[in-house]
């Protein structure tokens, strides 16, 4: 008889400012190349940004921007037979929640070009383009239940809706 695996909850990090696991997993997401000090520099600056600007405090409107970003539902291949099927399932809460937080980030970065900055914003940072900047506009953006973290959501679940017939492959 095989030896039973028992798996080990990680240890989850907080970060050093506001004690929160889902804003270290924030600040681990925006990391590029391993430069965490940068990435936690980028995220605070934002949430400055935000607090400015809102009169909110920033963890407030980013549990509102995350709850408006992140999807319910998603869809997985499933190749029966000869046919790939796009089978829609439910995702589980921390998968849900990482996916969210994807989301915010990289419609952050790819929306460089087209950020729309308030007069509060500039004063601020004098940095046009930068991404405290563009990561502060997202997260107001999504917590008003627009911009391109919310759109990408409601096409995730225009894509699930689609292949509704398609569920009585899951297994």
């Amino acid at each position: 008889m095989a030896k039973k695996v028992i798996k080990h909850d990680k240890k989850q990090r907080l970060d050093r400012k506001y004690n929160s696991r889902i804003i270290s997993k924030l600040i681990s997401i925006v990391m590029i190349q391993g430069k965490k000090s940068i990435a936690e520099d980028i995220v605070y600056g934002a949430f400055n940004i935000v607090e400015e600007v809102t009169g909110k405090k920033a963890t407030d409107v980013f549990a509102t921007a995350l709850k408006n970003a992140t999807p319910a539902l998603e869809v997985r291949s499933r190749r029966i037979g000869a046919v790939n099927y796009q089978i829609p399932l439910e995702i589980k809460p921390d998968r849900a929640m990482v996916l969210g937080i994807k989301n915010i980030v990289y419609s952050a970065r790819n929306n460089k070009k087209s950020v729309k900055l308030p007069a509060k914003l500039v004063n601020i940072d004098k940095r046009k383009y930068s991404m405290r900047n563009i990561l502060a506009n997202e997260i107001i953006d999504a917590a008003n239940n627009t911009g391109r973290a919310v759109k990408k959501k409601e096409e995730m679940h225009k894509i699930a809706e689609a292949n509704k017939a398609n569920a009585r492959y899951r297994w």
